[in-house]
């Protein structure tokens, strides 16, 4: 088909170019405002123009004269040496349908003969290509022809190191030409016969070619990269529908693993004037990414198929080295209130929250730091920082200002649906790279709520599924049940788990942060509704299939444990549930009790729980009282049934404050803690509480012992209970941890005062008889007071605890054979 376009000439003064320097931008984005303006105000003047207008363009002539009506060829003067710049628009927005565009320039006799034609282009991302075509102007008739295929390698990148591809096609800026000669001449010339050559499909399945990978020191739970390429022939590479690539490894037992595909574009840093500018650099290629789980040998092939049909690369072989990591992390097996690692090591979450780079907050609330988006290369720093003081987690968003892969094209690097953001996904790279070097684990939320809120933190204006923004979902809650939206939501975590999901280093994915601020006035709010439990269950059973390293999915509701909804936290495919735990309290001690409750609600469901923001009310705290709070969090939690500590929102707090010392003391006291035992309970007994919604989907329910808690494990003074101390434990026949704490004076109490409590005894009963060992903790400086050694005969132990000012931690662990 011969798809003409319409024409824009500028006769614009500037500075002489040659062949490496691109169009000044700016200036041409002015121009063609100007143009698109006087356009507008000449089709409203004339009607009639209007209508003829769509009729030729209908008919495929669309050539934009100078008077602004339309013709099949265009006359333009000439005023050389200054350039002749003439831009290209085709009926349609996306280019990747087209192989060339053809066009015939009418030269005058006596013009210069070493008049060149240079061809331009911006992709999508604003990166600029050109070529130079070799032939010079002859008088007559001049057939030039661009070719725009992606294995042409005459465009040239400029400003940057990246290779022209297909994608570049697929909403192409300011595509022209510039003519330009070194002879002073004036006259005229003209342009005929515009048309675009549709790009004819490939007849044979996609090959696979230049596989390579690095065999050296590949060890189980550690990923192994596999390149290649196949042809640039798809302006979708994000569609598995249209082109899909997996590989298939099988270990030495036969057990075969499949792991999908993904395309890839790799980027670098370049200075610029204020900031470093991410470029790309080099061709588009695909990538494999797998984690063998056991040692020994494996083999492997690749697999790309596409509508002309399959074609297999492989076999190839390697040898994986047995593990030097802990694996992936999971629900515990036997004691589901808790997580493990894949080899049996337990997992107690120590971290905190970092939404993102930058929070508008933290300035509104704590004003007296300059503080500015450093954008992701912070992740490092904190991942650095987090590692060396022994925390372990992190919670990050993929959202539309940070890491996003999908969001309106308006917003720069985003392109719509399905059209992935290939600069955020080479900065999430950077981001789990720096997780793994660290020892962190990430938590990621692949939906923050107010994508899909009318409500709260609202984006629903620019979401691209709104159907105003050429989506076709006409209100948010329609996500969860509209079948298209399904399936581009299985699309997106197909190529993320592709990418990042071999890493062990990713914790969980979290489908939507807040679920319960989704929505719209005066609608149900979605998590309520049966259509949401639906949706989650549909998530978890996609990942499953995706994901053959079983990565974990939850849930998340704004508020405290009083907004989880039992039908929803219930459902089989969500491994656990976090939630929010802010409150209004002047009390730093308000989260201890906050998150007791919340561990008693949260027992009955048999799933781990973790508090994933929290940090005096939803707009903060002074810091005093954050520090406090901090502190609280953290050594409660090791005598509740939570999987975790609290995880603070408020995290450029904590490096300007220095809190990372509060979360190394507790760290260094959990590292040889081991708390997955049905037995182990908390010292008060999950109690009813208030809730709605249906539960009777729930069942297993945690394993309940005869033996009371709260009777056997006791802080006395002189014998009797002291009123103002107060314990947090758990406590089984085989173990004991906890807290105690100065509930009356903690606030006031200054952390390096002298000791206040001299006379306290820990009694502890019920334990089987056997060797212990009990040590009790300096909480602040995170070192063990003393370390005992003893027997039990009797199932009891007393001993006197160390002075202490306003808080001690215990640990009772079992030495010797039950």
């Amino acid at each position: 088909m011969w798809v003409c376009g319409y024409v824009r000439v500028l006769n614009e003064r500037s500075e002489k170019i040659g062949v490496s320097h691109a169009i000044r931008v700016e200036k041409m984005k002015r121009i063609l405002i100007i143009i698109t303006l006087a356009l507008l105000l000449l089709q409203t003047a004339s009607p009639a123009a209007e209508t003829n207008a769509s009729a030729e363009t209908a008919s495929g002539l669309a050539a934009l004269a100078p008077d602004g009506g339309f013709t099949n060829s265009l006359v333009f003067e000439l005023k050389l040496p200054e350039p002749v710049d003439i831009y290209f628009q085709a009926p349609v927005s996306n280019w990747s349908g087209y192989a060339a565009i053809h066009a015939e320039i009418e030269w005058p006799g006596n013009a210069p003969t070493n008049a060149q034609i240079l061809a331009h282009m911006m992709d999508g991302d604003y990166f600029w290509y050109q070529q130079l075509l070799p032939e010079y102007l002859a008088p007559g008739t001049n057939h030039v022809a661009i070719c725009l295929a992606p294995s042409n390698r005459n465009w040239l990148p400029q400003g940057h190191d990246g290779n022209w591809h297909l994608r570049a096609l697929n909403s192409p800026r300011e595509p022209g030409i510039r003519i330009f000669a070194r002879e002073d001449f004036s006259g005229t010339a003209k342009i005929n016969n515009i048309r675009f050559i549709d790009r004819e499909k490939e007849p044979s399945p996609p090959y696979i070619r230049n596989v390579r990978w690095d065999e050296d020191n590949i060890r189980c739970h550690e990923q192994l990269e596999i390149s290649f390429d196949i042809p640039d022939r798809y302006s979708n590479p994000f569609d598995s529908e249209i082109i899909r690539v997996w590989g298939e490894f099988t270990d030495r037992h036969g057990q075969v693993t499949v792991m999908d595909g993904f395309y890839f574009q790799d980027y670098m840093l370049r200075a610029a004037p204020g900031a470093p500018r991410m470029v790309p650099t080099g061709p588009p290629l695909w990538k494999i990414r797998f984690a063998p789980l056991t040692p020994g040998a494996y083999s492997f092939r690749i697999l790309a198929r596409d509508e002309a049909g399959t074609s297999v690369w492989g076999p190839a072989a390697f040898a994986a080295a047995p593990a030097e990591n802990p694996g992936y992390i999971r629900v515990a097996e036997h004691d589901p209130r808790f997580f493990e690692f894949s080899s049996g090591k337990p997992f107690h979450a120590i971290g905190y929250n970092i939404r993102s780079p930058f929070d508008n907050r933290m300035d509104q609330r704590y004003p007296w730091a300059d503080r500015h988006d450093e954008g992701w290369p912070v992740y490092e720093r904190y991942f650095r920082m987090m590692g060396a003081h022994g925390l372990n987690m992190a919670e990050i968003w993929m959202a539309s200002w940070s890491l996003g892969l999908e969001w309106g094209a308006h917003w720069y690097g985003y392109h719509g649906l399905t059209q992935y953001n290939m600069i955020h996904a080479w900065q999430m790279d950077r981001v789990v790279e720096a997780a793994e070097q660290h020892g962190i684990y990430l938590n990621v939320v692949i939906n923050n709520h107010g994508k899909f809120s009318e409500t709260t933190d609202r984006e629903w204006n620019d979401n691209p599924f709104n159907i105003v923004n050429g989506g076709f979902l006409e209100r948010p809650h329609e996500y969860f049940s509209d079948e298209r939206a399904q399936r581009l939501f299985r699309e997106l975590m197909r190529y993320k788990i592709a990418r990042w999901g071999a890493s062990p280093h990713i914790f969980a994915w979290k489908p939507f942060s807040e679920v319960n601020l989704t929505g719209s006035r005066g609608e149900p709010r979605p998590h309520q509704t049966r259509e949401c439990r639906e949706w989650y269950a549909m998530a978890g059973e996609a990942l499953a299939r995706s994901d053959p390293y079983r990565n974990m999915t939850c849930t998340h509701f704004s508020g405290d444990y009083k907004v989880q909804p039992p039908a929803l936290i219930a459902v089989e495919q969500v491994d656990f549930c976090t939630i929010d735990a802010y409150h209004g309290s002047q009390d730093p001690l308000h989260i201890v009790q906050l998150m007791r409750d919340s561990s008693d609600f949260n027992s009955r469901f048999n799933k781990p729980m973790l508090a994933t923001e929290f940090g005096g009310s939803h707009m903060g705290a002074d810091v005093r009282h954050i520090e406090d709070t901090i502190h609280a969090a953290n050594w409660s939690s090791a005598g509740m049934a939570t999987a975790g500590t609290p995880m603070l929102w408020w995290w450029q707090l904590i490096e300007e404050e220095n809190f990372f010392p509060l979360y190394g003391a507790f760290a260094r006291f959990m590292e040889d803690v081991d708390r997955r035992d049905p037995q182990l309970l908390m010292l008060e007994r999950p109690r009813p509480l208030d809730h709605t919604g249906d539960i009777t989907t729930v069942s297993n329910l945690l394993v309940k012992v005869e033996y009371a808690p709260r009777k056997n494990l006791q802080i006395t003074v002189d014998g009797r209970p002291d009123q103002r101390l107060r314990l947090e434990a758990m406590l089984s026949p085989r173990q004991a941890v906890g807290w105690i704490y100065d509930a009356a004076e903690f606030a006031r109490i200054a952390p390096q005062a002298e000791a206040v409590h001299t006379a306290a005894e820990l009694q502890i009963k019920a334990l089987r008889n056997g060797s212990y060992k009990l040590e009790t903790w300096d909480t602040r400086a995170g070192r063990a007071i003393e370390v005992i050694d003893l027997r039990v005969n009797d199932g009891t132990i007393k001993h006197a605890l160390p002075p202490f000012t306003r808080d001690i931690a215990f640990k009772l662990l079992r030495t010797g054979p039950l």
